[in-house]
């Protein structure tokens, strides 16, 4: 799996960078967008990786010592087998330690025992921390409306934090977001994914009249918000 850090070039960034700038032009609202390698931490899913290998270890040596001389002599040397369980034990063992680290390299194992409803509960905690931090950061600038979207590349899923009372306006492009910019990701067009994204969250928002926006003072042109890239 991709990290976000390595998924945009500095010149794709740039485009939507360009795409956030025109759809807070448009709306005087502050738009955070986020691209996210994951969510989740999932260690549950790890330690049943190393459950599963550490079981299978198990069965094969168990197998093997149905049919290896326990008991008996060795060939010809008269040598016995006397170590009764622990290379079971240490099968065991050795078989949790290495599936959980292989689970934590091999990112399609965990997903394996994540339910996709425990993956969109993840992003949507981060999505509000983000949402809660940017409210932080943002407070003493002007602004109509705050909205984060935030995408996250392991869960493969896309969410919308913001007020309360913009929930409704958000409530039906939220559930097509996945499709618009995870189809592009397979596509490798992230950005035509990310600037459309965006594009879609300006419409649903109303339009500010020049004459109307409170923004910066004159003289002294607005911050725009920044693609944030986490992991």
């Amino acid at each position: 799996m991709r990290s976000a850090s390595k998924l945009l070039t500095d010149r794709e960034m740039e485009r939507v960078n360009q795409a956030v700038a025109q759809a807070e032009a448009r709306t005087g609202a502050r738009i955070v967008p986020v691209l996210a390698t994951v969510s989740g931490r999932y260690e549950w899913a790890e330690d049943m990786v190393g459950l599963w290998a550490a079981a299978v270890g198990l069965a094969l040596t168990w197998a093997f010592l149905l049919v290896a001389p326990v008991g008996r002599e060795w060939a010809n040397e008269g040598k016995v087998y006397t170590l009764g369980l622990l290379p079971i034990l240490a099968v065991v063992v050795c078989g949790f330690v290495v599936g959980a680290l292989l689970a934590t390299q091999v990112s399609w194992l965990r997903r394996l025992f994540v339910s996709r409803r425990k993956f969109a509960e993840s992003v949507r905690q981060s999505a509000q921390q983000i949402f809660q931090e940017s409210t932080v950061y943002w407070a003493n600038e002007p602004h109509n409306a705050l909205i984060v979207l935030y995408v996250s590349l392991y869960e493969k899923h896309a969410e919308i934090a913001c007020d309360a009372s913009l929930e409704s306006r958000f409530a039906n492009l939220a559930a097509s977001l996945d499709g618009l910019i995870f189809a592009s990701l397979r596509e490798n067009r992230p950005t035509d994914g990310l600037c459309d994204a965006l594009a879609q969250i300006a419409e649903a928002l109303p339009a500010v009249a020049e004459t109307n926006r409170a923004l910066a003072p004159p003289g002294a042109p607005r911050q725009s918000t920044c693609l944030r890239v986490i992991g």
